[in-house]
């Protein structure tokens, strides 16, 4: 069975989402909160799973921090997004913050 190639749709959205050209409500709702929570989760149970299963700890962390260049790669057009942002307001700064404090959290789950 082949992997089937990502669709020109699903790749055109991660290439706005980098460039910064994606709704900023999009961009850390969809891309940095679900999709980097869904992916801390699985890597942090899976990390949990080694451990449990072989007892290497660094091995289990390796997995753990697997999702660190996602989280960056969202941030960044989380950022991005936010810098494109015309009415003043808290609104990309709080969204800002929040992607970077997701990275930290992803740290700790």
């Amino acid at each position: 069975m082949q992997p089937r190639p990502a669709s020109p749709a699903a790749i055109a959205d991660w290439k706005r989402l980098w460039a910064g050209d994606l709704p900023l409500g999009r961009a850390f709702w969809t891309y940095t909160v679900v999709y980097g929570i869904v992916i801390n989760l699985v890597c942090t149970a899976l990390g949990l799973i080694f451990y449990i299963l072989t007892g290497n700890a660094a091995l289990a962390l390796i997995v753990h921090l697997l999702p660190l260049p996602y989280m960056g790669f969202a941030t960044v057009g989380v950022w991005r997004s936010a810098d494109r942002v015309t009415e003043s307001g808290l609104i990309p700064s709080i969204a800002k913050a929040g992607a970077v404090m997701l990275i930290f959290a992803s740290l700790l789950i």
